[in-house]
């Protein structure tokens, strides 16, 4: 883990740079007003399936703080961070953990196309739902280290895991 004077910015607030998709999901992909956008800008068009957007560079063991906002009026309005994972071979899909978030799942910890299935809950339920912004900005910490991952949103302790 890097220390505060050595932390660094994964996005540099105007480009994809160091960020990739699959070529045929890039049009779900753009920087506006300074942040990472997902999906479509008018909200008119529904993504067809699940769209990854990846670092080019590999992380193990890190502190990751990012802010999140979903917006969307109908169908599963959902998202989530894609960490210590990887891309599967001739699909769409990711292999690895997704720290949740959306409706219902925020504050989750899904195994992504290996278990698919939900690892870890919130340990206070109720808690996590009165931290979220519904339609405005939250903030996600999520830090992994040797197989142990932990993850807060607004300050509030989501999970606390340990791969087995």
């Amino acid at each position: 883990l890097l220390s505060a004077q050595e932390a660094r910015s994964l996005f540099d607030g105007k480009s994809l740079d160091g960020w990739e998709s699959r070529p045929e999901d890039s049009q779900w992909w753009t920087v506006r007003d300074g942040v990472i956008a997902g999906g479509d800008p008018q909200l008119a068009q529904t993504i067809p399936h699940n769209v990854f957007l990846a670092t080019t560079e590999a992380f193990e063991d890190f502190e990751l703080m990012l802010k999140i906002r979903l917006r969307g009026q109908e169908g599963f309005v959902n998202s989530g961070v894609q960490i210590l994972s990887t891309r599967v071979e001739n699909s769409f899909e990711m292999s690895g953990y997704q720290i949740d978030a959306g409706e219902g799942w925020w504050g989750k910890l899904y195994d992504e196309s290996r278990r698919n299935k939900v690892i870890a809950e919130p340990k206070d339920t109720a808690a996590v739902a009165a931290a979220v912004k519904k339609d405005d900005w939250n903030e996600y910490r999520i830090v992994a280290r040797d197989g142990h991952i932990q993850a807060w949103i607004n300050g509030v302790a989501t999970f606390d895991y340990t791969e087995q």
